[in-house]
């Protein structure tokens, strides 16, 4: 055995990307959740990887739903803020108002993250299931420095 085995120091970690308990939960969420409805990002639990799909015909469903979410979070919201300034009634609280422009706020921020989903959800895919190969490497090369620095010197 070397010297870089026998000191626990110089333990390095196994990769992996998660825990056996989130691949189980992702597992759990496709057998379940992926049936309803098709998203652009999906688990694939025979390879243990994500996918993406950007067929808009399969997204119908999913584009649906963020732009109703939206529409009724939203509009809701933006119809109360401007009843509020242009007939001041004072109902409402200044506590109310910063709820509803901070729920507005996270509204949006939702439809740009299922944008950036529909768009970008390729290279997080591609990323994402080529991360462990890149770590296990990176470590490898790590260690394979570290070992020649300890007997170079």
């Amino acid at each position: 055995m070397s010297e870089i085995s026998l000191n626990p120091c110089f333990t390095f970690p196994t990769v992996k990307m998660g825990s056996n308990y989130v691949y189980k939960a992702l597992d759990n969420y496709a057998s379940f959740y992926q049936k309803l409805e098709k998203l652009p990002i999906q688990w694939n639990p025979n390879h243990r990887k994500f996918v993406h799909s950007s067929n808009p015909k399969t997204l119908l469903a999913w584009k649906m739903n963020c732009f109703l979410g939206m529409i009724i979070s939203n509009g809701l919201i933006v119809f109360l803020l401007i009843r509020e300034i242009v007939f001041p009634t004072n109902s409402f609280s200044k506590f109310f108002i910063f709820c509803q422009i901070t729920m507005c706020t996270f509204a949006f921020l939702w439809m740009v993250e299922g944008m950036a989903a529909l768009v970008l959800g390729e290279e997080y895919v591609f990323c994402w299931n080529q991360s462990e190969q890149f770590l296990v490497k990176l470590l490898k090369g790590e260690q394979a420095l570290f070992y020649n620095k300890i007997h170079n010197q």
